[in-house]
């Protein structure tokens, strides 16, 4: 079982060291792909391993999310310098970023009782629109970029409503 748990705790962490190799690999968009691919395969890998084996927790769903801001964190702060995006795009693009570390500071202060890591649909809807967005970087749609970022935004205003009625009950 110790195993079992090595292996699904590493996959988070090689979601960080995926971030930095696509940057590395980032003209070669063949490559880039593939990363983010393997990216998916392993975020829905780790949960869905975690409830099979019943080692669910909520370290490993912090982790987990922890894990995916940073690496979502490297790959657009690279975009940045690699592909002249605006640092205001950037900062709606993360929105949902930016609510949920105003969430976790909130029940860091004590307000909820007991923080609750489950992902809602919607996040996860998000978090698909924000794969669709390096992509269009990567094939340098940045006008198309800038719509998905709105998008990504609204619905971030919307999946945090959910989640903080969820947690207040």
């Amino acid at each position: 079982m110790k195993l079992i748990n090595s292996i699904i705790t590493f996959f988070p962490i090689s979601r960080i060291i995926l971030a930095l190799l696509v940057l590395y690999f980032h003209e070669n968009i063949a490559i880039v792909i593939a990363l983010i691919f393997l990216s998916v395969v392993t975020d829905i890998l780790d949960g869905y391993l975690a409830r099979k084996f019943e080692v669910s927790s909520d370290f490993g769903g912090a982790l987990d999310g922890l894990c995916d801001k940073i690496g979502m964190a490297i790959v657009v702060i690279g975009f940045i310098f690699l592909k002249e995006i605006s640092l205001w795009m950037i900062l709606i693009f993360f929105l949902r970023e930016w609510l949920e570390l105003l969430g976790m500071l909130y029940v860091s202060l004590g307000k909820l009782k007991k923080p609750n890591f489950q992902s809602l649909f919607l996040g996860k809807v998000i978090t698909g629109f924000q794969l669709l967005g390096f992509i269009l970087l990567l094939f340098s749609y940045i006008d198309t970029f800038y719509y998905v970022s709105f998008l990504i935004a609204f619905l971030s205003v919307v999946v945090s409503i959910q989640y903080y009625r969820g947690v207040s009950k």
